[in-house]
């Protein structure tokens, strides 16, 4: 967090205002492994023989097993038994990080209102392809600003160069 305090004083002494806006990072967290008992709607896609050998794994009494990432349960090649849990996919759970916004990046509605009171409220951020691709899973083609000086999709080429520099 402090490297977030960091940047805000470095927007909120030049510009005077800044913003910090949280958010989910998903490549951060603890991992968390895909394991359990195998529901009846597992079972239909396994051959009768691994269908029986699954429904051993159901019940109080029976262990957990662990689940590839389409959520079915995983069998060793070798033994055709289902594997622990501790071979289930993992992925990480998440964590809140915040984002610090300079000020030409948020915008409120015009007028004399105080900022818990305007109707409207709008954020721009810049993302790279990568960045984008990386947070949301999305391949985007590049996008060029539109030009022209309204507040809203207006030239956003001032604020790109304050906020990456030239």
């Amino acid at each position: 967090m402090p490297e977030v305090w960091d940047r805000a004083s470095a927007w909120l002494i030049p510009a005077g205002m800044v913003f910090l806006q949280s958010t989910i990072d998903l490549s951060k967290g603890d991992f968390v492994r895909f394991e359990g008992q195998p529901g009846e709607e597992d079972l239909s896609s396994f051959d009768p023989e691994q269908q029986e050998i699954l429904r051993g794994f159901q019940g109080e009494d029976a262990g957990n097993i662990g689940f590839n990432e389409e959520g079915l349960p995983q069998f060793d090649q070798e033994t055709g038994q289902p594997m622990g849990p501790e071979s289930g996919f993992a992925e990480r759970k998440g964590d809140l990080a915040v984002e610090v916004l300079n000020p030409v990046q948020v915008r409120g509605e015009w007028g004399p209102a105080s900022w818990q009171d305007k109707r409207w409220h709008e954020v721009r951020s810049f993302r790279t392809q990568a960045e984008i691709f990386e947070t949301y899973g999305i391949k985007i083609e590049g996008q060029q600003a539109p030009k022209g000086g309204s507040s809203r999709g207006g030239d956003t080429r001032v604020a790109e160069r304050l906020t990456y520099g030239d």
